[in-house]
């Protein structure tokens, strides 16, 4: 017989206490255990288990990211790159493809402007604007000015447009209904680290928003008991990594870096999108409100990198909302001036700096490709940041310095920076995204105002080319495999310094399509006739455009698959910016002529060939090099008859008799005579753009910008 004492009964187990209820179990206030995704009440009554969004968030304590006891610790024995991160089979489920976690994109289109959809779709169906920038813009402009010419009437043979197969390209996704996953879990310790490594070796060296030493400070706190990361983590105003920082921002910040992470991860190759998707659903709370209203230095920095990993997806849309929010929150937290820099450290200004000219530049990088007007309109007072690496910047010091004869990293950055000068001035002089353009509003070839732009701003870049430091400096020989620390800047930075010159020249390559006219092509059957001046210099700046997308061509096909390469993304976007500008010298003869036919077809394949290499990466490769192949087809039907061809001049096999100066020749005084006889420019017709189509979905400007990585 036991016999209780009633003195000491025996003690009641205290019942744990829930943060959270599910929804259901909170409507039939009930008791809930709180387990996520499914708690043990709704598994029983198989009722669906939904947490509300809004208590997915974990208070606002100013906690650090080391501090918290509830972070999850990993075993050794589960150290593997196996599942993603500490949910259940029925959570991970939930981590929805890219299928149903986009937000409804009506236009088609990636974050950098590349349609994945087909060629054939009425333009009035876009609910978006895509402004002058833009390559849309550009053929549609061509497509409304171009005269009746002599071509003769269609035939009743054309082949039928060619659908583009997107089986499993869902147009309208639908948002997913499972709770958003909790920010603070984390994937197994060596794939974290391999992520982290990524970015860190392949973007921090390119953007440093983030300070390395103070991220890896609070970093690997999270793997350590709380009493222990308590002493390494300090107050040091650098952002990311403080120990003022909000957990939940150093958490979204570091899913970021994942995401981030997983475009170079080898690791996760066979789920990249996936695996990346699942880490940016991790970031949303930061995109709350509260978390602008109270923003800090952490924030901003965190959405510029959601803004990077965003410019790979297929939301414009919220890439362009995000960096929006990213510019507001920079100018309310003063990054735009240097007030009150008296009472900071001089660690702390420089990443300030940083953060602010890197909201400047990816606003600026979007804002071409969309061809929307840039948030910050101006040229930023703000000084650049220094040239110094993480490494030499202490937050304590009162001054850092880099040491003599070692070139930072930061110095890609900062070059840049200067490029994106240039840029602005561009998009100022050249293009107008601020609205749609009225008709006979286009300056004509040749204008004197517009010549002159362009032989400044074409100043401005080879001035920038000579006075780079000698490490940045490209030539156009083989790239050269070999200890060069800084060979891969080298390629980006020549990437976008060719894009810049298709940007300038472009206009000029456009109004002379358009102004190829009846006239001019009889006038041009005179062997006696002396073309104008300024066809001369428009034929110049064509062939300066064409050559530079032949030389952007050249190089993705070179590095696009190996270390050398940006993020794949952005050589998708060369690739087929680049590859448009080709089929439109194709349809000049006098193009043909100067930049000669064994060139455009070269350049064709190898802008083939990358894509298809780009394939293995993402479907939107495929579908842009599709879409390519589709247009040129679609030339070669309508192409008008000519003496020297009957089919696309891109399909024939035999280059021209006549080898005309090349890129570099042209390059002179002007004392070469820049127009051979055929200086007859085969024009384009409307009924060539009635049977294209071309709409919103065609061409959208692949700008790296920012691109960029």
């Amino acid at each position: 017989m036991v016999i209780t004492n009633p003195i000491n009964p025996p003690r009641r187990l205290k019942r744990k206490r829930v943060g959270v209820a599910c929804n259901t179990c909170r409507s039939l206030k009930i008791r809930c255990d709180g387990v996520r995704p499914h708690c043990g009440t709704c598994q029983r009554r198989r009722d669906r288990c939904i947490f509300k969004d809004d208590d997915l968030r974990l208070p606002r304590d100013g906690g650090s990211p080391g501090t918290r006891e509830d972070v999850i610790v990993i075993p050794p024995s589960q150290l593997d790159y196996g599942p993603l991160c500490h949910e259940s089979a029925s959570s991970a489920s939930s981590v929805t493809t890219r299928g149903t976690t986009h937000d409804r994109d009506d236009a088609g289109v990636t974050a950098m402007g590349l349609t994945v959809g087909p060629l054939d779709r009425d333009q009035n169906t876009s609910r978006e604007f895509f402004g002058d920038s833009s390559t849309v813009a550009f053929i549609q402009q061509l497509q409304q000015s171009i005269p009746p010419t002599i071509t003769g009437p269609r035939s009743g043979h054309e082949a039928p447009c060619r659908s583009i197969d997107l089986h499993n390209y869902d147009r309208h996704p639908k948002l997913s209904t499972e709770p958003s996953p909790s920010v603070e879990l984390l994937p197994p310790r060596p794939l974290a680290d391999h992520l982290v490594d990524c970015y860190f070796s392949k973007i921090h060296t390119l953007y440093p928003f983030v300070h390395k030493d103070a991220f890896f400070s609070a970093y690997r706190s999270l793997w350590v008991p709380a009493e222990s990361s308590r002493s390494t983590n300090t107050v040091h105003g650098l952002g990311i990594g403080d120990i003022t920082v909000n957990h939940t921002t150093f958490h979204c910040a570091l899913n970021a870096i994942f995401a981030l992470g997983c475009q170079f991860s080898n690791v996760v190759q066979t789920q990249r999108e996936t695996t990346s998707e699942a880490f940016y659903r991790r970031c949303k709370p930061v995109l709350d409100l509260e978390f602008l209203e109270g923003g800090d230095l952490a924030v901003c920095q965190t959405l510029l990198l959601i803004t990077h990993y965003l410019q790979c997806s297929r939301t414009p849309s919220r890439c362009w909302h995000v960096i929006g929010m990213a510019c507001r929150l920079a100018q309310a937290l003063g990054l735009h001036s240097d007030l009150g820099n008296e009472r900071r450290s001089f660690a702390e200004i420089q990443l300030r700096r940083r953060v602010w000219h890197g909201c400047v530049m990816l606003d600026l990088a979007i804002s071409t490709i969309l061809g929307r007007p840039a948030m910050i309109a101006q040229k930023p007072v703000t000084p650049l940041p220094e040239a110094i690496d993480d490494c030499y910047l202490s937050a304590g010091a009162p001054t850092c310095k880099q040491p003599p004869r070692v070139l930072s990293r930061v110095t890609w950055f900062i070059e840049t920076l200067k490029l994106y000068d240039t840029l602005r001035k561009i998009l100022k002089s050249l293009y107008d995204n601020a609205g749609p353009t009225e008709a006979g509003n286009h300056m004509p070839a040749g204008n004197t105002r517009q010549i002159q732009n362009i032989i400044e701003i074409d100043a401005d870049l080879e001035n920038f080319k000579t006075k780079l430091p000698e490490a940045l400096m490209w030539d156009h020989e083989v790239l050269r495999d070999g200890p060069d620390n800084f060979q891969r800047e080298k390629c980006l930075l020549r990437a976008r310094y060719s894009y810049l010159k298709i940007l300038l020249y472009r206009p000029i390559l456009a109004q002379t399509l358009r102004n190829s006219n009846a006239t001019l092509c009889s006038e041009s059957n005179d062997s006696t006739h002396q073309a104008p001046l300024h066809s001369r210099v428009n034929l110049d700046c064509s062939i300066y455009c064409v050559n530079a997308a032949i030389d952007l061509i050249s190089l993705v096909h070179q590095t696009c698959n190996t270390d050398l390469s940006s993020v794949w993304c952005y050589n998708v976007f060369y690739a087929f910016t680049a590859g448009s500008v080709i089929l439109l010298a194709g349809l000049s003869q006098s193009l043909v002529n100067n930049v000669t036919q064994e060139a455009l077809q070269q350049s064709w394949q190898k802008c083939q060939s990358a894509l298809s290499k780009l394939g293995l990466y993402s479907s939107t490769a495929e579908r842009c090099a599709e879409n390519l192949r589709t247009i040129k087809e679609r030339c070669s039907i309508t192409f008008p008859h000519s003496a020297m061809s009957t089919t696309n001049i891109l399909s024939q096999e035999q280059p021209s008799a006549n080898q005309f100066p090349t890129f570099e020749q042209l390059d002179n005084d002007g004392n070469d005579d820049l127009v051979s006889e055929g200086t007859d420019y085969l024009p384009l017709t409307d009924d060539l753009f009635r049977d294209l189509d071309f709409n919103e979905d065609t061409f959208f400007d692949p700008f790296w910008f920012s691109l960029q990585f």
